[in-house]
Formats: C-alpha cells, structure tokens, sequence
C-alpha cells in the first residue's frame, strides 16, 4: 500500500483495500506514518482521495 500511495496509484490502493489492506497500518520505513499520511505529506491528490473514500464507505 506505501507504494501505491507514493506513486498515487489509485487502481492498485483500491485493489489492495479490496483484499483487506489496512490504510491505518504504520510502516517500519522511514518514520512510521500510515499509508495515508505519507499520500497526503507527498501531495498525492488521488491516493489521498481513493484511501479517504474507502474510509467513508467503511464508517
């Protein structure tokens, strides 16, 4: 998922969310942010959308 979001690849977050992905998972590289927190400090608009979407819908 840290790759897709960095990359702002859309397909492949909502593939991975799909299949159960967490977006809230915090990653031992660099210093620990979710997915969607790295998305957002990298401007990735679509990332962040398609995560913050998911999000929503599983309220």
């Amino acid at each position: 998922m840290r790759w897709a979001a960095v990359h702002d690849d859309s397909a492949s977050i909502q593939l991975l969310l799909s299949q159960g992905a967490d977006p809230h998972a915090r990653t031992r590289i660099g210093d620990l942010e979710t997915p969607l927190e790295e998305a957002e400090r990298c401007g990735k608009k679509h990332a962040v959308a398609t995560m913050r979407a998911f999000l929503e819908r599983t309220r």
